[in-house]
C-alpha cells in the first residue's frame, strides 16, 4: 500500500468509519500481462494484509465498553479489501471532534499492515 492507507468511500454496509487499502487495483491493471495465478495471490495478499491491519486496529483501539474494538473487521472490496469500525461513535475517535482530540487506530493499523511485504512474497510465489 503505497503511503498507507487513505480515508475512502463507507463501507457498503454505511459503517461510518472505513481505511482503505489502496493501490492494489493499479498494480493489477500493469500486470494485465501475467497469468491470473498472480492476480489472485496479489488479491489474496490485500485480504491478509487487511486482516492484519484489523487486528493490529483492534489492538490500538481505545476500550471502554469494548463495543468499538468489537466492530472492528476487514472485508474484501474488488480486487482490494478494506477495514472499517462499524460502530456509530468510531470516525469521531478516529478523526476527532469538537470537544475530543483524535485518538487514531484505523489508520496506525492499516499502516502497520506489511502489504507490501505479503504482495511481494505472493507474487514470487505465483510466479514460481
Amino acid at each position: 500500500v503505497r503511503g498507507g492507507a487513505a480515508l475512502s468511500r463507507p463501507h457498503p454496509g454505511g459503517y461510518p468509519a472505513v481505511r482503505q487499502m489502496t493501490g492494489t487495483a493499479a498494480l493489477l491493471a500493469r500486470l494485465g500481462q501475467y497469468p491470473e495465478k498472480a492476480r489472485q495471490a496479489l488479491r489474496q495478499a490485500a485480504g491478509t494484509a487487511a486482516d492484519q491491519a484489523a487486528q493490529l486496529a483492534a489492538a490500538q483501539a481505545p476500550v471502554d465498553s469494548g463495543r468499538l474494538r468489537d466492530s472492528i473487521a476487514a472485508a474484501g472490496d474488488g480486487d482490494g479489501a478494506a477495514v472499517y469500525a462499524g460502530c456509530d461513535y468510531a470516525a469521531y475517535v478516529e478523526l476527532g471532534a469538537r470537544a475530543m482530540p483524535p485518538r487514531p487506530f484505523l489508520a496506525p493499523g492499516a499502516q502497520a499492515a506489511d502489504y507490501a511485504g505479503l504482495a511481494a512474497r505472493a507474487l514470487s510465489e505465483a510466479m514460481k
